[in-house]
């Protein structure tokens, strides 16, 4: 068991630092104020604000009624409070979100291409698209959420059966992993 929990968090803390070496470069490369400006402007047109607001619900409402269903049982009337100001809370960082967008933006495109994006979204099919986009990804969301949590269950399964097949897993070991699973799925242990 041991042995299998040091690989474990061998594991994360390399994920860990590839992921935090990997933040820091991407973070310490400031854009070019021009092409940051274009960015900002190419985000205005897109939606600015209410975009990120829009998508941040979009990504939200799946999960709040999953929460909602899982944790009806146990208060419902608390659960939707909590989860209504949770929302607003997340709703909050929209400003935030959208200077990282505008920096990430920059940081991709070159001047040309932001350019170029912002001439085509100002165009008449440019805002059909916009206009479009974000009914798009909200019914994207809504139709893929439920497939991904059906099959993560399974996939849970599967991949557990794998690497403990592959780390020779004791029964107990096995236990630990499925009660974990179970738990961070909302479901009691099978």
């Amino acid at each position: 068991m041991k042995t299998f929990a040091a690989m474990m968090a061998a594991v994360a803390v390399g994920v860990s630092a590839a992921g935090s070496s990997w933040a820091q470069s991407a973070a310490s490369a400031q854009p070019d104020p021009a092409k940051l400006a274009l960015a900002v402007r190419l985000q205005e047109i897109q939606g600015g604000q209410a975009q990120y607001a829009a998508q941040l619900r979009a990504m939200y409402e799946p999960l709040k009624a999953s929460l909602r269903k899982t944790l009806a049982a146990n208060g419902g009337e608390l659960t939707a409070r909590v989860l209504d100001d949770m929302e607003q809370e997340m709703l909050q960082l929209g400003p935030q979100l959208m200077a990282i967008g505008a920096k990430v933006t920059a940081q991709t495109y070159s001047e040309k291409e932001l350019r170029d994006m912002i001439t085509f979204e100002e165009s008449d099919t440019g805002r059909a698209i916009i206009a479009k986009a974000a009914l798009l990804r909200q019914r994207l969301t809504t139709e893929i959420l439920p497939v991904v949590l059906a099959a993560t269950p399974e996939i849970m399964r599967k991949t557990t059966d794998r690497v403990c097949e592959e780390v020779k897993c004791t029964a107990d070991q096995r236990q630990i992993i499925a009660s974990a699973m179970s738990k961070a799925l909302g479901r009691p242990a099978s």
